[in-house]
């Protein structure tokens, strides 16, 4: 049955790629969920566990070819946060060469680069038109709740304890290592995402089903967030639409604010129903347990591989210990949780201000799509929907993840820059047609006298 789920997935998205090549979207947001729900409950999926890696990789190509067969060119328009993000990622990579661990640095790298490659540098060319971010976000919202109703109606849910249990012989990774438990971070992740789509999109025509289905995605989704006991996916997603409802909805008129403060009700009243159903261990709440793991774990870590950097030569001050450094047991033996710090320790100097160039690129971006849709109900939804996208990532790299295995939130920062460009290039050519359409009225009635006898 798994097999046929899995494949059966496979072969639609192909299709609906066919039809639209931004439906890829979909499956990048849910694809490593929709991966544990297979190794969970499929003996094959678990002993083939980088095969839906690999699928979604040919769907991503797929995409791209689909984009050109349109007409499209896929490498147009680059945008200035794509230059920021290749500048990074060169450097980081050429920083292996004087790392504290330079084999297990190369390593490190390589194994992450095809899933850069796809996430960060392939899926945000997709964008071409201001519509695609739209649709990829509604065939989102379809899929998401397929995949999150699979995960808590056929996965070892209640077996969870801040783990997925995986049937039969467990999981080989690609480090050909077994393991019979699987990390629930990707599953509350893409929740977080799922919640922040459904809430902050406006609907329009026949996607006006989801005013109503929204509320089913927002409960599955706190189901399972709360069944993984991510506290920091919750916490910025909550964050995150507070933040920004009001936005969405409209700050001009009271309507919008009216609509913000239901919808905000709304969803906190789901949250409170969802956590009385499905948080078992509702000490792992706690704000005394939030705080002290938070200084046990992140802090620490931040602490050693900073301590370790300011102890080091100015070589290393300006451009930083080598990227995954931190992996070296003398520093951390394992990846820091904190981007800007990792960033600072193994880049230096150097590495921080081109990070610190892309933040600056995007947040323009940002600001330049709002105010280019803000008078547009759907559109300035979906551009708010980005924005989210981009601070709920944002929050969790001060808890999670390190600069090569964040792909996912390099590609959303990517994909809100190339929707600023091409919905700015949608506006400039609208401006210009007007204006032909203005002189052509003109002429046809000015003009026409002019000549007469």
């Amino acid at each position: 049955m798994v097999l046929g789920i899995v494949f059966g997935s496979f072969v639609l998205f192909a299709l609906a790629i066919l039809w639209n090549p931004a439906n890829i979207l979909a499956l990048a947001i849910t694809v490593y969920s929709f991966e544990q729900y297979a190794q969970a409950n499929s003996t094959f999926f678990g002993a083939h566990a980088s095969l839906i890696n690999i699928c979604f990789g040919v769907l991503t190509l797929w995409a791209l070819i689909c984009v050109t067969l349109r007409g499209g060119n896929p490498l147009q328009p680059m945008t200035h946060a794509m230059w920021a993000y290749l500048a990074l990622f060169i450097f980081a990579a050429i920083s292996t060469l004087w790392a504290v661990d330079r084999t297990t640095a190369m390593f490190v790298f390589k194994f992450h680069l095809p899933y850069i490659a796809t996430f960060s540098v392939l899926l945000p060319l997709v964008i071409q038109r201001p519509q695609d971010v739209e649709k990829g976000f509604i065939s989102t919202l379809a899929f998401g709740t397929f995949v999150c109703a699979l995960l808590l109606l056929t996965t070892r849910v209640h077996a969870w304890g801040r783990t997925i249990e995986a049937v039969g012989g467990g999981v080989i990774d690609r480090l050909g290592e077994q393991r019979n438990r699987l990390s629930p971070l990707a599953v509350a992740e893409m929740c977080g995402q799922l919640l922040i789509i459904a809430v902050l999109m406006n609907f329009s025509g026949v996607n006006r089903i989801w005013q109503i289905l929204r509320w089913v995605v927002s409960f599955l989704a706190f189901a399972l967030i709360y069944r993984s006991g991510s506290r920091g996916q919750l916490i910025a997603a909550m964050l995150t639409i507070i933040m920004l409802i009001t936005f969405s909805r409209g700050a001009k008129k009271a309507t919008g604010w009216v609509a913000a403060a239901v919808t905000t009700f709304l969803v906190v009243g789901f949250a409170v129903f969802s956590f009385s159903g499905f948080a078992d261990h509702t000490e792992r709440w706690a704000m005394s347990d939030m705080q002290g793991d938070f200084a046990n774990t992140r802090i620490d870590y931040v602490s050693r591989l900073l301590t370790y950097w300011m102890e080091s030569s100015p070589f290393n001050w300006l451009f930083g210990l080598g990227n995954s450094s931190s992996f070296d047991e003398r520093i951390i033996g394992r990846y820091c949780h904190v981007l800007v710090a990792e960033v600072m320790g193994e880049l230096g100097f150097f590495g921080m201000a081109l990070f610190l160039t892309l933040v600056v690129f995007v947040a323009r971006d940002c600001l330049r799509a709002y105010q280019l849709t803000k008078d547009k109900q759907v559109e300035r939804g979906v551009t708010v929907t980005l924005i989210g996208l981009c601070i709920y990532q944002g929050i969790l790299t001060f808890k999670q993840g390190s600069l090569l295995n964040n792909y996912v939130t390099f590609g959303v920062l990517l994909i809100m820059a190339r929707h600023a460009a091409v919905t700015q290039a949608a506006v400039a050519k609208e401006k210009k047609a007007a204006l032909q359409r203005r002189w052509y009225e003109y002429y046809m009635k000015y003009g026409n006298q002019a000549i007469a006898p």
